[in-house]
């Protein structure tokens, strides 16, 4: 999928959704999920809404609004240190909270337009027709883990299964494999070999 700043959203999420239209028109009769982490995390939940099919996420992003409206402090700054095309993505953010790069992140996905954060967020979005949730989140990482409990509240409402992990430590996405990976195997097995 395409990256900011060279395309701002919607253009990944476009993206996504037409690569799982094109795959789904391609295996016809075939069980589908989806499985993302970091930013693929929240777009693995962009396709599972849209589509219906399991969705997996760790570490994904969606808690925005209520997170700008209680870190107006915070002053955005990127990630200098790392070299995001050569490091290994189970490398990257792997030191704990950092607020100044997590609003970074957000406004430049945005192009510093805060009136997307709604767009941004999946609950205008949710519905009953969207697929399980498995959502996973470190309790002190770069991305706040109050995003899968807000998701998962709101997808409770609604009567959509939800499987939360909430994983000690720091560690973003990747850097949790061994605690998540088999979590979400067992979830992929529930939902897509039924039957």
């Amino acid at each position: 999928y395409r990256l900011a700043p060279e395309a701002f959203f919607p253009a990944a999420r476009d993206d996504v959704l037409a690569a799982f239209s094109w795959l789904r028109e391609h295996t016809k009769g075939l069980q589908l999920g989806v499985f993302g982490s970091s930013a693929g995390g929240s777009l693995s939940v962009d396709v599972g809404l849209a589509e219906g099919v399991p969705t997996v996420s760790w570490s994904g992003i969606f808690d925005i609004r209520q997170w700008f409206a209680d870190h107006p402090a915070v002053v955005a700054q990127p990630d200098t240190k790392t070299d995001f095309v050569k490091t290994a993505s189970a490398k990257i953010d792997q030191g704990g909270r950092n607020d100044p790069f997590y609003k970074w992140f957000i406004l430049n996905y945005v192009d510093s337009d805060e009136t997307k954060f709604p767009e941004v967020e999946p609950f205008d979005r949710l519905t009953a027709q969207a697929g399980p949730l498995y959502l996973a989140n470190s309790q002190e990482e770069i991305i706040p883990i109050s995003g899968i409990y807000q998701l998962a509240h709101a997808a409770e409402k609604l009567g959509l299964p939800v499987t939360l992990q909430s994983i000690p430590g720091g560690q973003h996405a990747e850097g949790y494999l061994d605690e998540a990976w088999q979590g979400t195997v067992a979830f992929f097995a529930q939902y897509l070999l039924k039957g």
